[in-house]
């Protein structure tokens, strides 16, 4: 009786497949490959902790890692930026503020609240267009 065999990399790679008797398995790798029972297309599927899988799950388990890390850093980062700003809503600040400088920070702190739900798709911080703050951040506020 003849069993299937897959060889493979540490990578994943299958490399190639056939056929022997069990007592030949061992034989059927090289140096630095590996084997295992079973039958799988090289075209289309993937080693991954000793199971087949498809070659598009590897790839989107990775997006799917890629956008979970990419929303982190997002929503870190315009945590960061919020608190930034946070000295524009002190009521001294406020209050001194013209009506267009209220909007203006208003506009901007809701648009880093809302960034995170807006930019729920993009996987690379790289390409994220942050909202732009009206001013800069005074240097000393006890002035």
């Amino acid at each position: 009786m003849k069993i299937s065999y897959i060889v493979y990399n540490s990578s994943g790679e299958i490399l190639r497949t056939g056929y022997c008797s069990p007592p030949d398995l061992s034989n059927a790798a090289n140096t630095g490959e590996f084997v295992m029972e079973g039958a799988a297309d090289a075209r289309t599927q993937k080693i991954v902790d000793g199971n087949i899988v498809p070659k598009t799950d590897v790839s989107t388990r990775e997006a799917s890692e890629d956008l979970k890390d990419t929303q982190a850093r997002l929503r870190i980062y315009r945590n960061e930026l919020l608190v930034e700003c946070d000295w524009t809503q002190l009521a001294d600040v406020s209050a001194s503020m013209t009506a267009e400088e209220k909007t203006a920070w208003t506009t901007y702190r809701q648009a880093l609240r809302d960034f995170p739900a807006s930019n729920s798709t993009v996987s690379d911080f790289s390409t994220l267009n942050w909202p732009v703050s009206p001013e800069p951040e005074p240097d000393d506020l006890s002035e």
